[in-house]
């Protein structure tokens, strides 16, 4: 004789004819997916909620052994557009990558702005790739070069003839290098005068053009590359001798 069975589902639970019932399946529950918002830096939260943001340029200021970097009296008001372009290249920046880097921060563009009672003022070095805030509470350098795009373009916009160098980077480059020159390292200071020199230091190139003319320090001696690192200084503004 055959016996057959026949089976009803009934919601999740096996069943038999004869009435026995089928221990019911684990239930295993599935992890929830928590989607995190990523925290705003204070930064650029209080620049979002700032009435104003000022951008200013940045001049390099020498006394003595003393160097300081200070903002031109005349600033120019960012529009709310460019403030927001501001805050959302902000947003992309890793404040938790500190900047540690062999260049000399010369910031060439500043901005300022209310946070509550308190001022912040936030400079921007595009030599170095590095930014740097004061105010509200807390002070850091961090490096902004993912965004330095997108940070040169809104300062263009604020001042069109700002290169991508400043008359304050060019000035601290050179200095730079002089200081390498000044220990005897002429060699290794030839790479950041040529870099000071095409960022607009006439000081630079006449100085390479000295280097070339009369091969110092074990830097060889080449008449034409000093000719045309003289021109590059007269072109530059410096009074440097003509070619016999």
């Amino acid at each position: 004789m055959r016996i057959s069975f026949i089976a009803v589902l009934v919601g999740s639970s096996l069943f038999s004819m004869q009435g026995r019932a089928n221990p019911p399946a684990p239930v295993v529950e599935q992890p929830k997916r928590v989607l995190k918002t990523p925290t705003a830096h204070p930064l650029t939260s209080s620049l979002r909620k700032a009435n104003s943001v000022i951008a200013y340029r940045v001049d390099m200021k020498r006394t003595g052994n003393q160097i300081e970097f200070v903002a031109r009296p005349e600033g120019k008001k960012l529009g709310p557009m460019e403030q927001a372009r501001l805050a959302r290249a902000l947003d992309k920046v890793d404040f938790h990558l500190e900047a540690v880097k062999a260049c000399m921060f010369a910031p060439g563009i500043e901005y300022r702005f209310m946070a509550g009672k308190d001022e912040i003022a936030l400079q921007v070095c595009f030599q170095c790739n590095d930014l740097k805030y004061y105010g509200g509470g807390g002070s850091d350098t961090v490096d902004f070069g993912p965004v330095k795009a997108e940070l040169l373009d809104l300062a263009k916009s604020a001042f069109p003839d700002l290169g991508l160098q400043s008359n304050a980077e060019s000035a601290a480059l050179f200095m730079q290098a002089r200081d390498l020159d000044s220990r005897g390292q002429t060699a290794n200071s030839i790479r950041i005068y040529r870099r000071a020199a095409r960022a607009g230091s006439g000081k630079a190139a006449a100085r390479l053009g000295e280097i070339y003319d009369q091969g110092i320090n074990g830097v060889p001696s080449d008449k034409a590359e000093a000719a045309a690192w003289f021109k590059t200084a007269r072109e530059l503004g410096e009074q440097v001798p003509l070619p016999r």
